[in-house]
């Protein structure tokens, strides 16, 4: 494909091909909101997709994940040497490298992913101690019974 830069823009990530004039493609876009310029083009294209679109992300998955990589395995591998678009001229490549920190919040999660393992961790820990207390519970009662009828 050639020499290219991949910023990260408004949550998506976003792919400038400069060998061809300008290309842009945001590969986790949802629905119709890819921004693409076709090549030699340099009207931009603001709603749609682009031709492009699906090429250079079936070429991202597998150059960077194989047939076995996931949205979030592309997602990290692409932003590991990124730069952020500056909001208010989208051209501009300015500004600074994603940190790890910044990787790992996922804008398109719940406020709660991070947390997915305790959450289910506590959730098996009530379930048991529900159960375990619902035993003691009718293993009290049921000797209680037992006593009063044998006096």
């Amino acid at each position: 494909v050639g020499s290219h830069d991949i910023v990260y823009s408004n949550n998506y990530i976003r792919s400038d091909f400069s060998n061809f004039s300008s290309i842009q493609v945001d590969i986790l876009a949802l629905g119709d909101s890819v921004l693409s310029s076709f090549p030699g083009n340099l009207r931009k294209i603001k709603s749609g997709t682009s031709m492009a679109a699906p090429a250079v992300t079936a070429a991202y998955v597998r150059y960077y994940c194989g047939k076995s990589g996931s949205v979030k395995t592309i997602r990290n591998e692409l932003l590991g040497k990124t730069l952020k678009v500056n909001t208010v001229n989208q051209d501009s490549k300015e500004g600074t490298v994603l940190d790890n920190d910044q990787l790992d919040k996922d804008p398109l999660n719940p406020w709660w992913w991070e947390y997915r393992y305790w959450i289910i961790l506590g959730a098996v820990v009530i379930f048991f101690m529900i159960g375990y207390s619902s035993i003691c519970w009718n293993r009290t009662r049921t000797l209680y019974r037992f006593r009063k009828r044998d006096k």
